[in-house]
């Protein structure tokens, strides 16, 4: 039942809330206050012992009436008075009223309702205060340090708290149980780019990176057969180009390595992993050249050798770069084929068309001002 008549508000002690780091330490404070102001009027009366839960839910009570009077002292004059709350009051929408016991309570329309009273008629609480952020504190650490929206649902059993999401997640972060736990290791200093990634513009695939991905399967008459994906990129453009090789020996590396140049250009630095058919294939490919310029043919190959270098032993994310692009390239593929197995041809076609799909994606971002340059 609503009541709308003047109450008594009962006064607050004079005890600062914010000395107090939990809401059962302020609610004992409290009720030894109270029973030591009793004690000293009450000439039977008197009370001794452990404190009980009436002067505990006594002290809460003085909290819960006197912490909406700060914020909302004008509204609970107005109910007081029987009189209209003001159209941008932020209590206007909850239709409160004042009940018999001087609470600030949220109206509503569950009066019917088989809920529990306090369940229907929260009581109201300002989104900044003592007294919500040690509740709110309280609830935290009662459900085990759980996210907001725990905490928020479980405040919302019995407080009605403005902005009640935003005032949860402001006390929890607050928590240093929390972040601690939730606190991760300051990342290392990442090194400056190598020079050869920011260094003088080039064509594209002049420095490349290389990797192998796979295996492939591939439908050869009866039968399946294992093949690999060798992935250039461009260092420089993010370029992509990818070859087949039918083994992870050097041989076939170089194969795939020369039919690269020869649809993209001279190439005169690579950058690949410590893979044992790379420093091969390094090898095999400087007795190439040499045995290319020693047959005289330099009118279709240039003269300078190309220049390899490796990543660190152990360091795999040296070659982020590539590596970044393999991913793309192995999500395109699974896309395309699934778990089919498709015969060489229609590999080598699927393999080229996600080159090109990798080749026009968008390299900034793409801006909804129909004034911006195109991507």
């Amino acid at each position: 039942m609503r009541v709308t008549a003047c109450v008594t508000v009962p006064a607050a002690p004079a005890i600062n809330a914010s000395r107090y780091p939990s809401w059962l330490r302020l609610l004992r404070v409290t009720a030894w206050v109270h029973r030591f102001d009793h004690n000293s009027r009450a000439k039977t009366d008197r009370r001794s012992g452990p404190l009980t839960v009436h002067e505990l839910r006594d002290a809460e009570h003085v909290w819960l009436c006197n912490a909406p009077a700060e914020q909302f002292g004008p509204e609970i004059a107005a109910l007081q008075q029987g009189r209209r709350l003001p159209t941008g009051s932020y209590l206007h929408q909850l239709a409160p009223f004042m009940d018999s016991s001087g609470l600030l309570r949220v109206g509503g329309r569950l009066r019917h309702s088989q809920l529990d009273y306090e369940a229907k008629h929260q009581v109201i609480l300002p989104a900044k205060g003592d007294a919500t952020r040690l509740l709110v504190t309280d609830h935290h650490k009662k459900l085990a340090h759980t996210g907001a929206e725990h905490v928020l649902t479980h405040i919302r059993q019995q407080f009605w708290v403005i902005c009640g999401r935003a005032a949860v997640k402001r006390y929890t972060r607050a928590c240093m149980v929390c972040r601690k736990r939730s606190a991760r290791p300051m990342p290392p200093l990442i090194g400056d780019l190598p020079a050869f990634h920011v260094g003088d513009p080039a064509p594209a695939f002049t420095r490349v990176g290389v990797y192998f991905f796979g295996p492939l399967a591939v439908k050869r008459q009866r039968k399946r057969e294992k093949i690999y994906g060798c992935l250039f990129a461009c260092l420089s453009t993010r370029a992509v180009h990818i070859e087949l090789a039918h083994s992870l020996d050097a041989g076939s590396f170089i194969m795939a390595m020369r039919r690269m140049m020869a649809r993209r250009g001279k190439t005169k630095l690579v950058c690949s992993d410590n893979g044992t058919n790379l420093r091969a294939g390094e090898r095999e490919l400087r007795q190439s050249l040499q045995q290319w310029n020693q047959a005289k043919i330099a009118d279709t190959l240039s003269q300078e050798g190309v220049e390899w270098k490796f990543n660190p032993p152990a360091a795999p994310h040296f070659g982020g770069v590539f590596e970044r692009l393999v991913r793309s390239a192995k999500r395109a593929l699974s896309t395309v084929l699934g778990d089919r197995v498709v015969d060489d041809e229609t590999l080598r076609t699927a393999v080229t068309e996600v080159g090109a799909l990798l080749n026009g994606r968008p390299l900034t971002h793409v801006s909804t001002d129909p004034d911006h340059y195109q991507p």
